[in-house]
């Protein structure tokens, strides 16, 4: 109980002591404590020398520009290159790296992404299908009007909350739709 009334400030039963050099001493009815000073780190300024500023403006350029850029780039293929040797090669990386390493790997990688069919018919009228259902849901669907946060350049944007609602419907069309397509599959 000393203690944490201690860590809180004050002392059981008595008061803190402030010492010339920072220090602080709290003196209790059994037990003196004594807290040294939290000192800050001395930090030291660079010189704004023109190395400095070329090795930051080529930091930040590194950290801001081009690692983003290259994760944006890479990472998609490497997805998929993972994928292909999964499931076109058995996961087998000695199978990958022939195909790779027929015509170098830019090659490789386009016979790849060739390879695969990224939307069939079906898929791209489901998505089309879903986002003109959400799209007349967000219209027709009645809620409050709510004004959002103010923006940088001092615009409130108002929008309709109905949201919950859209998404009450959606779930309700579509169980529905799974009923009614199952009953009609038994019959």
């Amino acid at each position: 109980m000393h203690r944490q009334k201690i860590l809180n400030g004050g002392a059981a039963g008595g008061e803190w002591r402030k010492e010339k050099n920072g220090a602080a001493t709290a003196v209790d009815d059994q037990k003196v404590y004594h807290r040294e000073p939290m000192r800050r780190k001395e930090f030291q300024k660079p010189e704004a020398t023109e190395n400095f500023v070329s090795s930051s403006l080529l930091r930040r350029f590194f950290e801001r520009t081009l690692v983003p850029l290259s994760l944006m780039f890479f990472t998609p293929h490497s997805v998929i290159v993972l994928w292909y040797t999964a499931v076109h090669c058995d996961g087998s990386f000695a199978r990958l790296f022939h195909v790779l390493s027929d015509g170098g790997i830019v090659a490789g990688i386009g016979r790849i992404w060739a390879d695969i069919h990224i939307a069939s018919p079906v898929a791209v009228a489901v998505i089309v299908g879903y986002l003109v259902w959400a799209l007349v849901l967000m219209v027709t669907v009645p809620g409050p009007t709510v004004e959002g946060p103010v923006t940088p350049n001092g615009n409130v944007p108002s929008y309709r909350d109905n949201g919950f609602s859209c998404y009450v419907i959606t779930m309700l069309a579509f169980t529905v739709y799974i009923l009614s397509s199952s009953s009609s599959s038994l019959s």
